[in-house]
């Protein structure tokens, strides 16, 4: 019979194992992104995207919500190259 490593579980709002209790309930990065307004919950109870997108494990992959909120949220107030010494 062949061994298979099991899966590190991992915390879906932080990426990090063995951090904290796993759960969005339990990561101390979850309250940080509410507060940052990069996330929110719906009535519903589930977590969302400000603009009410869901943010499923389907909708951005395995994990780290947290990086991927905030990496959107660079890319979209990113201002584009330097137009410095052109015109």
């Amino acid at each position: 019979m062949a061994c298979h490593p099991s899966a590190e579980r991992k915390c879906f709002i932080c990426d990090g194992a063995h951090v904290h209790h796993l759960g969005i309930m339990n990561c101390p990065k979850m309250q940080i992104l509410i507060n940052e307004g990069l996330a929110m919950y719906n009535p519903q109870g589930r977590l969302v995207h400000t603009d009410g997108l869901d943010l499923s494990r389907n909708t951005i992959g395995a994990g780290d919500v947290a990086k991927f909120l905030r990496d959107e949220r660079d890319h979209l107030n990113d201002p584009g190259p330097s137009r410095k010494g052109k015109g």
